[in-house]
């Protein structure tokens, strides 16, 4: 993503600040070993019950959601010092990268984020980004399909 954001000179995605730009390159990194855990540790686990395919790993994985998810977010709360990632007043790459991971969790309806106030806001903000909703209905349909829709267990 920051390749294609530099190559293009889309400097509102991958900001061209230092400090806005260290921000992003600071969330990217901890994401890719921390926020990118909700697809394998929660989504995929959560999927494979459902189908009956569950391995022991994704046993331990289930059990460990409400705290890996409770985790997340509390250092989510951390990034989001100003509104967004970066500390910007729009949506970097960052922040994208983040939304990908944490609406799956949402659409679950698996976790309770109303105690996190900077986090709940984010999330506001992120659904107000043009075609979110069409964007995410795929997703929303997957959820439902695989009657991952639940209540939440935190």
């Amino acid at each position: 993503m920051q390749y294609i954001a530099e190559k293009c000179g889309w400097t509102d995605l991958y900001p061209i600040d230092v400090k806005a730009h260290a921000k992003v390159n600071q969330y990217l990194h901890w994401h890719h070993t921390n926020a990118r855990l909700i697809t394998s540790q929660v989504l995929v686990p959560l999927l494979h019950a459902k189908q009956n395919i569950l391995t022991p790993e994704e046993t331990v994985f289930i059990k460990a959601i409400p705290s890996l998810i409770t985790k997340q977010v509390e250092h989510m709360e951390k990034f989001l010092v100003k509104g967004f990632v970066a500390e910007t007043d729009y949506p970097t790459i960052a922040d994208f990268a983040a939304y990908c991971e944490f609406v799956q969790v949402e659409l679950m309806g698996i976790h309770d984020f109303s105690k996190y106030s900077k986090f709940s806001t984010w999330l506001k903000h992120m659904k107000s980004v043009p075609h979110h909703d069409e964007m995410h209905k795929p997703l929303d349909e997957l959820l439902t399909t695989m009657d991952l829709k639940m209540k939440v267990i935190s």
